[in-house]
């Protein structure tokens, strides 16, 4: 059952800068006001950030791939341990050294604008964990024009942008509770693998074989999933049941589409997809601090 999302469409907001900066190159014990999240489970758990060396790169890729999406991508697929110059990845330990949760934040210069952000963050849905990292972003956002979260591509396949709101709830609740408010909202939709054939003719599949994309036109290719604005749904009628057909006369694959629920036409879009087979797996939102 699709269920599409409305909203105001608009541009990024300007948001006032907040919080202080914080020197993040030592430890910083953080005390969690646990009533806004009305979190208890883990009382008197100590929690420290501090920016990741090499020595984390295991555990903090343990964080990212406990993440992993509910998505037909392979098991094998790569999960990256992100060390793109212009973010700085934190940990998150308790007294014991053991990681707790991670992030990587990001500021970024544009012409009268100072930004920043949480490129990603993943603390295995613990509340105080959240918390903590959360209000770490506000401590950091001192003289920032915006402030934003999950804008860029994710570190597992499919490598899309935005938080998944069913997957994620304890870390959606976390930012929202602190400001952050949705400026994107994605639908991401899967289409099971089937086929008109006999397979065994043919022969045993690639094992792992990635699902395929739907394409903005309403193609498909192997590459990662697009977020560009959408082609009219008239065309996407067109072009979807050729492709569908010609893939499950070649070798039926699990096929994945996105539909930007804030672009023009996009329930009629979503209502195209789902008369091809097409179901609901996540809703992915990017974060803007207002």
């Amino acid at each position: 059952m699709l269920s599409p999302i409305r909203g105001p469409v608009g541009t990024e907001p300007t948001v006032p800068a907040v919080g202080r900066n914080e020197d993040m190159d030592g430890y910083m014990d953080v005390d969690v006001d646990r009533s806004p999240m009305r979190v208890s489970p883990r009382a008197g758990r100590a929690l420290r950030v501090r920016p990741a060396t090499h020595e984390d790169q295991a555990q903090v890729v343990r964080l990212i791939a406990a993440d992993r999406p509910a998505v037909p991508f392979p098991a094998t697929a790569p999960v990256a341990w992100d060390r793109r110059p212009d973010r700085t990845v934190l940990v998150l330990h308790d007294r014991d050294g053991r990681l707790q949760g991670a992030m990587a934040v990001h500021r970024r210069t544009t012409p009268g604008r100072l930004t920043g952000g949480v490129a990603w963050l993943h603390c295995r849905e613990a509340a105080d964990a959240a918390e903590v990292l959360v209000r770490t972003v506000l401590a950091r956002s001192g003289g920032l024009t915006a402030v934003t979260a999950f804008t860029d591509p994710s570190p597992w396949p499919p490598h899309l942008p935005g938080l998944p709101l069913h997957r994620r709830p304890v870390t959606t609740r976390a930012f929202l509770a602190h400001g952050f408010r949705p400026m994107d909202h994605r639908l991401l939709l899967h289409r099971p693998a089937t086929s008109t054939i006999d397979r065994t003719a043919l022969g045993p599949r690639t094992a792992d074989a990635p699902p395929l994309w739907v394409s903005p036109e309403g193609a498909l290719h192997r590459d990662r999933g697009s977020v560009g604005p959408p082609a009219p749904a008239v065309l996407w009628r067109r072009n979807l049941p050729r492709a569908l057909e010609e893939l499950d006369r070649a070798d039926g694959r699990d096929v994945l589409a996105i539909v930007d629920l804030l672009a023009p036409g996009a329930c009629e879009l979503a209502a195209v997809l789902a008369g091809f087979g097409f179901d609901e797996l996540d809703l992915l939102r990017s974060l803007v601090l207002t």
